[in-house]
């Protein structure tokens, strides 16, 4: 009987001892998720007990804060990019206005102006108003492309064909921008299941880039072997390009934004190229930028 009675009281007692430290562990993993929850910290909860169900309840706790202040780095870095990209855009917009406008006051308000400086005047005017209809267009087809969800205007394209338009369209403006040009397309022709648009648009891209980001050279390979496309073309001294931001939106190399680029002209190529399943890829080899993409899924 007395034996029973102090087992009991020994087993009693443990019970008491866990119960205590059960309920402090409980009181420091309470403290320790409002501290992890107000403040800006990586920590995590931490248990001094053996139980095995509030180990896993803590584990359970740890993988969702980790989550969440993934979401919320997520959600910061989204933030501040939608601020950037509002400030680029303000500034890419103003900038033709405000010099088209200039111009047109300066119209208006001199009488005395020969008819050679009306020309260049109203000549700038147009340029300035053509270059806000691309970054316009830009922004239109970019907020286009993250709504569709699928293309089912698909036909098959020659993009032989597709790219000797392009180049054909752009020609002139590479010779006037003192471009010597080099032009390689292989006879055999490359086809794949796509929009024609579509294509068009990733190749007036290209070339728009090395237009308005390039000097000098401009080389533009067809190969039927490789199944790919290439451009390549040399960089202005003074561009600091980052090769792996290249195709992200509103990115550009100029810092002082002058070129009126919004940095959408390469971001618009990803996804269109994207969408038909085939890859890009941008490399700089000495001073020369390469853009080369692979049609994966082409025809013969």
């Amino acid at each position: 009987m007395l034996y029973a009675l102090s087992l009991l009281i020994v087993i009693t007692i443990a019970s008491l001892i866990h119960a205590i430290r059960l309920k402090l562990d409980i009181r420091h993993i309470k403290n320790d998720f409002v501290m992890v929850n107000e403040k800006e910290t990586n920590a995590l909860l931490t248990t001094e007990t053996f139980d095995s169900d509030i180990s896993q309840l803590i584990m359970g706790i740890n993988d969702m804060l980790q989550k969440s202040k993934k979401t919320q780095v997520e959600s910061n870095q989204i933030n501040q990019e939608l601020k950037q990209a509002i400030t680029n855009i303000s500034h890419d917009v103003r900038t033709p206005l405000t010099a088209s406008l200039g111009y047109l006051q300066m119209l208006e308000s001199n009488n005395d102006l020969s008819d050679s400086k009306r020309d260049e005047y109203q000549m700038i005017i147009h340029q300035r108003l053509k270059d806000l209809s691309l970054l316009l267009n830009d922004l239109l087809e970019y907020s286009r492309l993250q709504e569709m969800c699928e293309d089912k205007q698909l036909e098959k394209i020659n993009i032989n064909n597709i790219l000797m338009d392009v180049i054909s369209g752009y020609y002139d403006q590479l010779i006037e921008g003192d471009f010597q040009v080099i032009i390689d397309i292989d006879d055999k022709v490359i086809s794949c299941m796509a929009n024609r648009r579509h294509i068009e648009r990733i190749f007036t891209n290209l070339i728009n880039n090395t237009l308005k980001h390039g000097e000098n050279y401009c080389e533009i390979n067809l190969d039927a072997k490789l199944k790919c496309v290439s451009i390549k073309n040399q960089l202005v001294p003074s561009d600091t390009l980052n090769i792996e931001s290249i195709f992200q939106r509103f990115y550009t190399s100029d810092i002082s934004r002058s070129n009126k680029s919004a940095g959408l002209g390469l971001a618009i190529v990803k996804q269109l190229v994207d969408k038909i399943d085939a890859t890009i890829t941008a490399d700089v080899v000495e001073n020369y930028l390469i853009i080369t993409i692979y049609f994966n899924n082409s025809l013969y």
